[in-house]
């Protein structure tokens, strides 16, 4: 799989707006909830913890947000809801992050089942980015299970 992605890194690398371009969890996937993107802010760098605005529209175009706090615990972080979500608590880790590409790993949760997600910086364009990351699995910390499981969210039917 890809090298460690350390603190350090994540905390000058992550911060800003990554628009999901595939992903293998249901909640995208049944065409409810559109156009998904994930803001990330830096709260403190020593211990590393960050706020995290999930983003997206319902099948009617509402928007919503989802908030939460992530704090690095060594080699991933524990995600926190905020509001009413405060209970809840969900493990994620980064397994590629480079300028433009974010590949992230989720654990089973109470809410959601284990899955990836690869996202692009706001900004950011990659018309071949299924390609390039097929060309180099390693590189993006994905098997090519992990590869084939996912769904190019420019193919998800509208319901």
């Amino acid at each position: 799989m890809g090298q460690p992605v350390d603190a350090e890194v994540i905390a000058n690398a992550l911060p800003g707006t990554w628009h999901l371009s595939a992903t293998n969890l249901p909640m995208w996937l049944d065409g409810s909830r559109r156009s998904p993107e994930r803001e990330y802010e830096l709260l403190s760098q020593q211990p590393l913890a960050i706020t995290d605005r999930l983003r997206f529209t319902d099948a009617k175009g509402a928007s919503h947000t989802i908030e939460g706090t992530d704090r690095w615990a060594g080699e991933g972080f524990v995600w926190r809801g905020a509001g009413r979500l405060r209970l809840n608590r969900a493990r994620w880790s980064i397994a590629a992050l480079d300028d433009d590409v974010l590949v992230s790993h989720f654990e089973r949760s109470r809410l959601t089942p284990a899955g990836t997600e690869v996202a692009i910086r706001e900004g950011s364009r990659h018309p071949e980015l299924r390609r390039l990351i097929a060309t180099d699995l390693q590189r993006f910390g994905l098997s090519l299970e992990q590869f084939a499981s996912l769904t190019w969210l420019d193919h998800v039917p509208a319901m």
